[in-house]
């Protein structure tokens, strides 16, 4: 089926925005007189990096990585550093280095990722090079990606299990599915609602979904189970925290920026904002998954459609979000503005409201990528544009349900079969009545 060319248009308008966001800002940290006017360095590279690294040196020690008062990740986290801290022992520099190659693989695999559901949502048969280029450069050359890259964080692996495990969704394989989005639920929580969302998706499955779950569970939480308490308190410490500055993506920082110190109602309306997307799109994403006459594309937009949502919820709650967690978010975000044209069709929306659709995310993916303005530092912008992609998919979850979604798998053929016994039912009665008349 083609797309209106003027909805293609504004989408392809969109990604060069994105492109030019990502590029132009990367290119100007190094015009002169400032430098570097976005990341705040910290000796030596690769800083985030050290925190798991020497959590996981302890850990092969027998000791508690939590020893360090700084520590106060989830003990799941240090154990995904343990092969490095093997390999490289006290040589840290030579570990944030091999961490450096393998995020920038992470980045490569996501790309990948990506362009596959990007395809399921487009309907199309084919690879889709340039789309995978596009993402590729607008995850690695972003500053979410660049936060990524110079402080050593395991976000791109993160993003990858949480898009790997749609994917394997979308192709039926809720143990893959589960078995993914596991790990960074356990590492540092930003799946937790994905994980919810999908084993309910697969509840019919509930033997595959079970097996997926355990087996991190098996290898990721049981070895280090005896720190959990000590996390906990430690976590909620951290959460208590806040940074004022434009990298923190949070609802919290958000809020306090608009409004000032009167912040927190704000917060709490955001919040609930966010918590709405992520029942809408849950239920409309159920709903498309268990359809026998939905399409692929329906089920790949409502799927990436909640997916976003779950994490993006995680990431506003979380008081201490930084643009690094915005790679859970983008994927998502960025299927449906490049797949406006379908994303209109499913919506049942006017030539005019399409078009409208295709203007009203450009602002939205603008706020997204270009994170701050250097006049008003202390407006995180990018917090800003997830705000609005969580409410833009409140709203096509609510205008789905409004027009109608289909019901589950199996409901249209009992009410047909109960249609059919009233009919026979029916003309029995008159052929008994009828004669004695």
């Amino acid at each position: 089926m083609r797309s209106d060319d003027s909805i293609s248009l504004l989408a392809r308008v969109a990604m060069i925005l994105v492109m030019g966001l990502v590029l132009t800002m990367h290119l100007s940290r190094f015009q002169p007189p400032i430098g570097e006017k976005y990341l705040y360095l910290m000796e030596p590279g690769g800083f985030d990096f050290s925190f798991p690294y020497h959590g996981a040196r302890n850990l092969l020690q027998g000791i508690s990585p939590y020893e360090n008062e700084d520590q106060y990740y989830p003990p799941t986290y240090y154990l995904l550093s343990l092969p490095l801290a093997l390999i490289f022992g006290d040589n840290f520099n030579g570990a944030a280095s091999a961490m450096f190659y393998l995020n920038l693989i992470f980045f490569a695999a996501l790309a990948a990722v990506t362009s596959r559901v990007l395809k399921e949502a487009l309907g199309r048969t084919r690879d889709l090079f340039p789309q995978y280029t596009f993402f590729l450069i607008t995850f690695s050359l972003s500053f979410s990606g660049y936060f990524c890259l110079e402080r050593g964080q395991w976000d791109a692996f993160f993003s990858l299990c949480c898009w790997g495990a749609v994917l394997a969704s979308l192709k039926r394989r809720p143990a893959i599915a589960l078995g993914l989005a596991m790990i960074p639920a356990l590492a540092k929580g930003y799946t937790a609602l994905l994980v919810i969302g999908l084993a309910l998706i697969h509840w019919r499955e509930w033997r595959r979904v079970l097996i997926g779950a355990l087996l991190p569970i098996l290898t990721l939480l049981l070895p280090v189970v005896k720190y959990l308490p000590i996390a906990f308190e430690r976590t909620l410490l951290h959460i208590g925290r806040m940074d004022y500055d434009w990298s923190n993506t949070g609802f919290a920082n958000l809020s306090r920026s608009l409004v000032g110190d009167n912040w927190h109602d704000l917060r709490h309306a955001l919040c609930l904002l966010a918590f709405f997307a992520v029942a809408a799109t849950f239920f409309v994403a159920y709903r498309a998954m268990h359809d026998p006459r939905g399409t692929a594309s329906s089920r790949a937009l409502w799927l990436s459609a909640f997916a976003s949502a779950a994490v993006g919820t995680v990431t506003g709650f979380n008081s201490l979000s930084y643009c690094f967690n915005l790679l859970f978010f983008f994927p998502g975000l960025l299927i449906w503005v490049i797949a406006a044209p379908i994303a209109a069709r499913e919506l049942r929306l006017s030539p005019t409201m399409a078009k409208a659709l295709g203007v009203a995310w450009i602002p939205v993916v603008a706020c997204c990528f270009k994170y701050c303005l250097l006049s008003h530092p202390e407006v995180p912008l990018a917090a800003f544009g997830m705000a609005g992609g969580l409410a833009f998919f409140a709203g096509f979850a609510t205008r789905k349900v409004v027009i109608g979604v289909t019901l589950p798998a199996g409901i249209p053929e009992r009410r047909i079969q109960i249609a059919d016994r009233r009919q026979s039912f029916g003309r029995a009665l008159a052929f008994r009545v009828l004669p004695d008349a």
